[in-house]
């Protein structure tokens, strides 16, 4: 490819989008298994999360008129990284609304970085491409999402752990649930490293400003 700021944007979808999935199962998993909490209360908690992107990815837009894209990616990405190595490192036992806090940080970040990612990917694309490049990048943030949630659970199943549906705060399994987490997070930390990789300015550049035509308001030459 090309067009390396392009190039950049689709691996940084593809390494966010296996974080974000591998995350949102970890902690509805890690609540009901090692936390002892209900499906109800694990589903609440992991809501946190997708209303943290939900409210994070409107101010993301706004942010875009001053902030370029690789600003966005990488305030994102940190704050991603940040949020999943807090509950990587925090007992399952904490008291909920600590890793609510943790999953603000994960959302928050998601939902600022995918927005001016997209945009990146997409700007400058001809019209007659738009349709290839954008099934491009659903293609890699579904496989990546699948692989994400598929790497997870093969973690977590390698603590040797009888069933999910199970209660279990073995040091084997705390550990697993521990490891996992932080692959989702290296998996935001490259994804941050593809964003910053782009390359071009921090801010968003003001437009220079028209110089008066020739004659105009004035005497002809």
């Amino acid at each position: 490819m090309r067009d390396k700021g392009r190039a950049c944007a689709y691996g940084a979808a593809f390494f966010q989008s296996f974080g974000r999935a591998g995350v949102t199962v970890l902690v509805v998993l890690q609540q009901q298994i090692v936390a002892g909490r209900s499906a109800a209360e694990a589903g609440l908690t992991g809501m946190v999360m997708a209303l943290a992107m939900v409210i994070a990815t409107p101010v993301s837009g706004r942010l875009a008129a001053v902030l370029t894209a690789r600003t966005l990616t990488a305030i994102g990405g940190m704050l991603s990284v940040a949020g999943l190595v807090g509950l990587a490192l925090s007992p399952a036992t904490v008291p909920l609304p600590l890793t609510m806090g943790w999953l603000v940080l994960v959302g928050a970040g998601i939902g600022i970085f995918t927005t001016p990612n997209t945009a990146a990917i997409m700007r400058g694309v001809p019209a007659a491409r738009r349709t290839v490049a954008n099934a491009v990048r659903s293609m890699l943030y579904n496989s990546a999402a699948a692989l994400g949630t598929s790497v997870a659970l093969l973690v977590v199943s390698a603590s040797g752990i009888a069933g999910y549906d199970v209660q279990d705060a073995g040091p084997a399994v705390r550990a697993a649930f521990t490891v996992a987490l932080l692959v989702c997070a290296a998996a935001e930390a490259v994804a941050f490293g593809f964003g910053v990789a782009r390359g071009g300015p921090w801010r968003v550049r003001p437009p220079a400003p028209e110089r008066p035509l020739s004659g105009v308001g004035g005497a002809a030459p």
